[in-house]
């Protein structure tokens, strides 16, 4: 017996497809030597088809006639009934071919392979996941004697079982065709390669069936691709190879840039669009990698498939921003998850799944030649709840992948971030199954947005950093790495933003980088472009938060300041020294957990060192700012508003700031107005800051009390009842707060006034403005 011949089939697999008159056949092809192809494929109509082509070169050797065929393409002959009534598709040599041209199969042999219910068979060790009808045709009807190993009363050929080894299987199919050649296929080690044994170089049509059958099991049965498939990339130079671990160790920290080529319709949409200096101030920040979150829904061509070439550009060059500054880098497919790509719209993902692929497989080819710092991620918080939603996630986790290996270049080394649903712990912890497909480097990556009521400006939370809050954060990271205890762990995003207050912010991002160090999490902060880095003058709006972070991933303790983490009492911050407009200067004493640090230096604005027993005290993990110090900046005609800061330095981590705060209360343009004064819309009513210009706290109510919303609200701590959801009930700008249009619905629909508290910091019970919304 010859030696046999191995083909690894992740590498060769090809997808094409190819018009046959009014039908789409999807073509399954597998390379079987340096000219040789064979596809396999399924009609996309009522039709079932089976398409054999061949390069116009093959050779096909007949030894018992000692000649040579030249086969250029096989066509569909007219469909025949075999004895048995089943329909058969003949294949047809065309002229030149030789005198025996007619080929039987099997249709339902080319059906069963594709079908869905044979791809749910798929990775269950009790089943064979592929069984092939091959009957035994009788020499009388055609001429073709085709035996079968398992007897005269076998009707089926069944391949071996996944993730069983089987070394010395040999039951594949041996078909005695009219060359008489005796082939056999063997699938081995999950399918993961296929040995050929027989007498020829090049195998035989049952022996190349065979081969396409084991190579569509390996990889779950794509769907068709919409339109014919990019030519494969081939990239000159080497590819640095990187193992997942490395990737997302060196990567770390990394930040987004969000709201930029993830924008809708388009970049620019939503923030400023992206530019090189961007990526010099992140990188002089200390960030180690940038996520690119791209949408794609508003830039395919006509035909709702074919991504614009010059979108694809963009993409490219913005990636280019990062690699060229040796910074890693993460390209997903964003806002889609909602839109195409939505996993709650639809039942039928045939169509879905088919643009998905051709997406990734225009994604990948064009990026295919990129250094190994650039990963993939295959959709952005994917929607779903169900078992179903779950599964055909899963799925697009496998399409991803192969559409990666088919784009060619070095994507199939290239390292990836694989997702569960929303990129939540809990739900990707409970749902994600590992492709049986990947050869690729992998990490997973899941998101972290907790607490929501602080994260998210909900229902009063101003304060963070209890004990009971710390505990809640590392039993979600202790959980995660608990269900992935072998795989790289990707945040691929969190934040709080500047929304939060200032102590409790410094606070939750000491804490988090820390655990996620902790636990060897790569952390990507989340920007959407108006909360972390001002673009336009290239600053970070709060560079303290930035350098608590940096000092975090590199394990250096951070003193942090201390501040209320009780909801139902008045709030203090050691973030800021508030001084009330028209009131006594006096001593003010700020309190800091130094967390093992001494305390070095407190500077002044101008950068100088303040003079330690004159202008200020240190006692304990306690500073103390004198009166004397504080009149050189606040004096009678001192306006509202932040004045000066001073910064604290300390044996290690980041320094930390007190920023001198003069405050009165802020002033409404009018406290009351007619629901109907919004048309449908939001109220914007002008304000007049005096202090911190944003609200820390919205509350609305009904004249007996009752909360307009969220009316369980009641049994939170007492500043945090009745509270309203920024972006849901309320927003504001420069020059406005504002009613959300939602909020103005439900008071119409309460059929009552409505009071709406403005609170502002500092957070106090005297420290707020009232509007009265008449129904």
């Amino acid at each position: 017996m010859a030696a046999p011949r191995m083909l690894n089939i992740p590498e060769l697999l090809e997808i094409v497809l190819i018009s046959v008159d009014d039908m789409k056949t999807v073509l399954l092809a597998q390379r079987v030597n340096k000219n040789w192809y064979t596809t396999i494929g399924q009609s996309r109509s009522l039709q079932e088809a089976l398409f054999l082509r061949l390069p116009e070169d093959a050779l096909h050797s007949d030894r018992n006639a000692n000649r040579s065929l030249r086969y250029n393409t096989l066509l569909l002959g007219t469909p025949q009934k075999h004895h048995s009534g089943a329909p058969l598709y003949p294949l047809r040599i065309p002229p030149g071919g030789t005198n025996n041209d007619v080929y039987p199969v099997y249709s339902s042999a080319v059906r069963m392979y594709l079908l869905d219910k044979m791809v749910k068979a798929f990775g269950d060790a009790k089943q064979p996941f592929l069984t092939v009808p091959l009957p035994s045709f009788p020499d009388e009807s055609w001429g073709i004697e085709c035996p079968l190993i398992f007897g005269a009363h076998s009707m089926a050929t069944q391949f071996p079982y996944v993730n069983k080894t089987l070394a010395e299987f040999e039951r594949g199919v041996r078909n005695q065709m009219m060359l008489g050649h005796v082939h056999r296929a063997l699938c081995r080690k999950s399918v993961k390669q296929i040995w050929a044994f027989g007498p020829e170089e090049i195998a035989d049509y049952s022996t190349l069936l065979i081969l396409a059958l084991c190579a569509v099991a390996s990889v779950s049965a794509l769907p068709a691709p919409e339109g014919l498939r990019p030519r494969a990339a081939t990239c000159p130079g080497t590819f640095k190879k990187l193992s997942s671990a490395d990737w997302v160790k060196a990567a770390n920290p990394g930040w987004n840039l969000g709201n930029t080529l993830d924008g809708i319709p388009t970049e620019g949409s939503w923030g400023p669009a992206a530019k090189p200096a961007d990526f010099d101030t992140v990188k002089t920040a200390g960030f180690k990698a940038v996520r690119i979150p791209i949408t794609w829904t508003d830039h395919f061509e006509a035909d709702g498939k074919t991504v614009n070439a010059t979108w694809l550009q963009r993409v490219s060059d913005v990636v280019d921003y990062a690699l060229t500054r040796d910074m890693y880098a993460i390209v997903n497919v964003h806002h889609d998850s909602w839109n195409e790509f939505d996993l709650t719209a639809t039942s039928d993902y045939s169509s879905f799944e088919s643009l998905f692929y051709n997406l990734w497989l225009q994604i990948g080819t064009k990026l295919a030649c990129k250094s190994s710092l650039l990963a993939f991620e295959p959709i952005n918080e994917p929607t779903g709840s169900t078992a179903a939603q779950f599964t055909e996630l899963n799925k697009l986790n496998t399409l991803f992948l192969q559409a990666l290996r088919d784009s060619g270049g070095f994507n199939a080394k290239r390292v990836v971030t694989l997702v569960g649903p929303g990129e939540d712990s809990v739900k990707t912890s409970q749902s994600f199954v590992r492709p049986t497909n990947i050869t690729n480097p992998w990490a997973i990556q899941f998101h972290y947005y907790s607490p929501y009521d602080l994260i998210f400006g909900a229902w009063g939370k101003t304060t963070w950093g209890s004990d009971a809050d710390k505990v809640a954060l590392g039993a979600d990271f202790a959980a995660f790495r608990g269900n992935f205890s072998d795989v790289p762990v990707v945040i691929g995003e969190w934040e709080a933003n500047n929304l939060v207050e200032t102590s409790a912010r410094w606070k939750y991002f000491d804490y988090l980088q820390t655990t996620a160090k902790k636990y060897f999490f790569t952390t990507f902060l989340w920007d959407n472009s108006a909360t972390e880095l001002d673009r336009s003058i290239e600053k970070f709006r709060d560079p303290v938060a930035i350098d608590i972070l940096m000092a975090a991933v590199k394990g250096k303790p951070n003193a942090v300041p201390n501040s209320t983490t009780d909801g139902s009492i008045m709030q203090v911050s050691s973030a800021f020294l508030y001084h009330k407009v028209g009131t006594n200067i006096t001593d003010q004493t700020l309190t800091y957990n130094f967390n093992g640090n001494t305390l070095s230096s407190v500077n002044g604005p101008d950068g100088k060192a303040l003079r330690k027993g004159i202008d200020y005290t240190a006692t304990g993990s306690s500073v103390t700012y004198k009166a004397s110090l504080l009149s050189r900046y606040i004096t009678a005609s001192s306006a509202a508003g932040a004045i000066a800061s001073f910064s604290l330095k300390f044996s290690k981590g980041a320094a930390l700031t007190a920023q001198v705060v003069q405050w009165d209360v802020a002033t409404l343009a009018s406290n009351s107005s007619s629901a109907t004064t919004a048309a449908g819309g939001d109220l914007a009513i002008p304000i007049t800051w005096k202090g911190i210009n944003r609200p820390a706290a919205v509350q609305a109510v009904l004249p007996d009390g009752t909360c307009l919303v969220d009316t369980w609200t009641v049994y939170l701590p007492a500043l945090q009842q009745c509270r309203t959801t920024y972006g849901n009930q309320w927003e504001f700008d420069n020059g406005h707060v504002i009613i959300k249009s939602g909020a103005i619905q439900a008071a119409i629909a309460a059929a009552q006034p409505v009071k709406f508290t403005f609170e502002f910091y500092p957070r106090l019970p005297c420290n707020n403005a009232t509007y009265t919304l008449i129904v």
